[in-house]
């Protein structure tokens, strides 16, 4: 059951209780969810990262996978890695929760700053709750 598979991750029966009550139609379609954590792990997280970010989280399992691909690319046009984005996803989970558009405008504030794209780069990497500063 979709319970079952939340449980096998490492998440709380409290955790489980809150995504299984979302909302969302995905999270009633158990081959959709298991597609989302798939993709996730993918990106190199591990269980017990993607069991902390989904129980915080259960709303990303709603977000397309083209979307999610986005961010991927914005990532990836810094010169990420995807073992970076892990470990940004890691600390920030909150990153996947963010526009593509406001991911830009955090880089185009911190180029204004006169840091290089190679120090932004650095600077995501290292403190990524900056992405999320308003």
């Amino acid at each position: 059951t979709l319970k079952s598979k939340f449980t096998d991750l490492g998440l709380s029966k409290l955790e489980v209780a809150k995504l299984v009550s979302q909302p969302r139609t995905e999270l009633n379609h158990s081959g959709a969810t298991e597609s989302k954590m798939t993709w996730f792990s993918g990106l190199g997280l591990s269980k017990l990262v993607i069991a902390k970010f989904l129980g915080r989280h259960p709303c990303v399992l709603g977000l397309s996978e083209d979307t999610l691909e986005s961010i991927v690319l914005w990532f990836e046009g810094l010169g990420l890695s995807k073992t970076d984005i892990a470990q940004i996803t890691g600390v920030f989970p909150n990153v996947w929760l963010l526009s593509e558009d406001t991911l830009e405008s955090k880089a185009q504030w911190l180029k204004e700053l006169g840091l290089s794209k190679l120090e932004i780069a650095k600077v995501v990497t290292q403190l990524p709750s900056v992405l999320g500063l308003s």
